[in-house]
């Protein structure tokens, strides 16, 4: 308990932009590395939003996955941290309404936020998002600068990390076409095809 208490008053001790940045970072992880499993293979990612009752978001896998990657890097490198909290937690509300459907109506337990690398139960997927959630409001309140100078490094670094993520994205994206398992042709003669 004394443990407990000790880093309890040296984490209040910090300043604001300390916890900003701790958590900035925290999150930012979560994120890329979410986003980095994912591109890897899209064509699952896929096929997880169509599980979840969404084919036509299918379609954008590619994109909110590298959204993904985007806010990740811009959280761990301290890009337009209010904005970049702001968005986060839209598309994590996003997110969370997709899996609480996809959960409720056509049952996937599964959120599939970390690919097939990391399983999680529906109770460890709504506990994570909403400290995800409850972090990135912090940020978005202790950080007042919208936008700020980006130092070329930091540009450089965003670049190294996105550029070969959209051609792996590109790679393993497929266009599938998913439909009720039933062809016009089964079940009839050949001379009447």
């Amino acid at each position: 308990m004394k443990v407990f208490i000790h880093w309890l008053s040296k984490i209040l001790q910090m300043n604001r932009a300390s916890i900003s940045r701790i958590l900035s970072i925290i999150v930012g992880i979560v994120f890329l590395s979410s986003g980095l499993i994912k591109v890897l293979d899209v064509s699952a990612f896929q096929s997880l939003i169509v599980q979840y009752g969404l084919p036509f978001f299918q379609y954008m896998a590619p994109l909110i996955i590298l959204l993904e990657i985007l806010l990740g890097m811009a959280l761990i490198l301290g890009l337009f941290q209010r904005t970049t909290a702001i968005v986060s937690i839209c598309v994590l509300l996003v997110f969370t309404g997709a899996y609480t459907y996809g959960y409720f109506v056509n049952s996937v337990k599964d959120c599939g936020c970390f690919g097939s690398l990391i399983k999680s139960t529906p109770a460890m997927t709504y506990i994570r998002n909403v400290t995800l959630i409850a972090m990135l409001i912090v940020i978005a309140h202790i950080d007042e600068t919208i936008f700020n100078n980006v130092p070329q490094w930091k540009v450089v670094v965003l670049l190294a990390v996105m550029l070969p993520s959209v051609f792996a994205a590109g790679l393993t994206f497929r266009i599938e076409r998913y439909h009720d398992g039933s062809h016009p042709f089964e079940g009839k003669n050949l001379a009447e095809t």
